[in-house]
This record gives structure tokens, sequence and C-alpha cells, in this order.
């Protein structure tokens, strides 16, 4: 009988959380964040969204709530307004702009000849890893997400730059709530809790 990667987890988010998911390598975090997701499906236990079971609720609206930005996530074959967008033209210029700056790609954008309508290669072949991550984390945000989930989104940016997205993403003025997994104990500190997991379960939660 195979070990449950996942046992005996009970957790809930609430509106405005920032959670910091901490734990060793293996400790289950991956997986819970693609658990809460909708990556994947529990064999056993029952996802709750507001006091609903995720089973009775369509996937496809459920995910069109939460913005993710995780490691097999990268930027596919066209322009860069498709990948920040998804083709959805309710997106302004200005909503567009002011994401840019937050998550510091104005100076990507502006370094292609033809800006936002550049071509991307498939799976972001020929980006650097972290102008990769933030096409990714660009594109949650602009999806107005009520949940976002966060893989180690800030990994090998510059320290300025990644204390400046941090402060922007944690934000109380940003509706979202967060969930996020990540060794960089500057989350710690910027996060209103710390859910601490051991061989799947949680030991801590303050």
């Amino acid at each position: 009988m195979m070990k449950p990667i996942i046992n005996g987890v009970s957790l809930k988010i609430k509106a405005m959380d920032r959670i910091l998911l901490h734990g060793s390598h293996g400790s289950g975090k991956t997986t819970l964040l693609k658990l809460i997701g909708g990556v994947n499906q529990p064999t056993s236990g029952v996802l709750y969204v507001n006091d609903v079971a995720l089973q009775g609720v369509k996937l496809n609206d459920y995910r069109s709530n939460i913005g993710q930005s995780l490691p097999e996530e990268s930027p596919f074959e066209g322009t860069i307004r498709e990948n920040l967008t998804f083709g959805n033209s309710n997106i302004s210029d200005d909503e567009i702009d002011f994401v840019l700056q937050k998550i510091k790609l104005v100076a990507f954008v502006k370094a292609q000849n033809k800006g936002l309508n550049t071509m991307l290669y498939p799976e972001g072949k020929k980006l650097s890893s972290t102008v990769s991550k933030k096409i990714v984390l660009a594109r949650s945000i602009l999806k107005k997400p009520k949940l976002l989930l966060l893989k180690d989104p800030l990994e090998q940016f510059e320290l300025h730059e990644a204390n400046s997205i941090m402060k922007f993403l944690v934000d109380k003025n940003n509706p979202w709530s967060i969930v996020v997994v990540s060794y960089n104990m500057d989350w710690k500190s910027n996060c209103t809790r710390v859910i601490n997991l051991e061989d799947g379960k949680i030991v801590s939660n303050n």
C-alpha cells in the first residue's frame, strides 16, 4: 500500500489570507498547492469551496477564480499580449501597463521591437527564467483572481525586484488571498500565516 503524500490535513483559507506553506523537501507542500488549485484530485477526503464540495462545483468555473504561478507553467507560442490576457479583450491597456510596472516587466517589453505584439516561442524558449516567471505571474494577476497559488514565484530574481514584487503581492489593498510555497524566508515576515508541513501533515499553523 502506497503511503499518502497528504494525510489528515484540515486547512481553511479565508479572504485576504497571505499564507506561506513551509516545510522540508518532500513534505507535501506542492501537492497541497495543486489540490487547492484543482490541478490534482484527492484520493480521499473532500475539498470545500465556500462550504460546497469541489465535486459539486464546475471545475472550470472554480479555476477561473484562481491565478497560478507553478513551475510547469510557462509562456506559450503567441504574442506577449496574448500570453498576458489569454485573448481576453476586456483587459485594458491601462490594466496591462499597471501590472507590467508592478511585476517589473516594462523594460523587457520596451526592449522588444513590436512591444506587446512581439511573438514568443513555445514554452518560453529563448526567454530567461525570470522573464518567463514574470509573464506567468502577470498573467495570473490580470485574471483578477480571488486566490493566487504560487510556487517559488520570485526564485533567482534580483533582491530589489523580488522585494518590490513581494510587497505588491501581499499588499492589503489587493483583493486576493495568497498561498505561496517558497524557501525564501522573506515571505514569512510578509505573510499573515505560516503553515508548516512535515510528512504530509500540518505540524503548525500560526
